[in-house]
């Protein structure tokens, strides 16, 4: 398995963390989304689990040190 492959892997659960974080929070924080949290919710954690793949992908190759 690649090097990149392995760390995108390793980082994935992090990045699923601060990625469905950052969505709810911006969920709860706005009044006019709050209202509508019981769909959004939801919708925001799948969105951010669906991203993580990409983001972490994205992100290894900067972590090795290398390009």
């Amino acid at each position: 398995m690649p090097e990149n492959a392995t760390l995108a892997l390793l980082i994935s659960p992090v990045v699923n963390a601060v990625l469905v974080g950052a969505a709810i929070l911006a969920v709860l924080a706005l009044p006019v989304l709050a209202e509508f949290a019981a769909t959004l919710l939801p919708a925001a954690a799948i969105a951010g689990a669906l991203a993580t793949p990409a983001v972490a992908a994205g992100l290894a190759p900067r972590l090795t040190g290398r390009k």
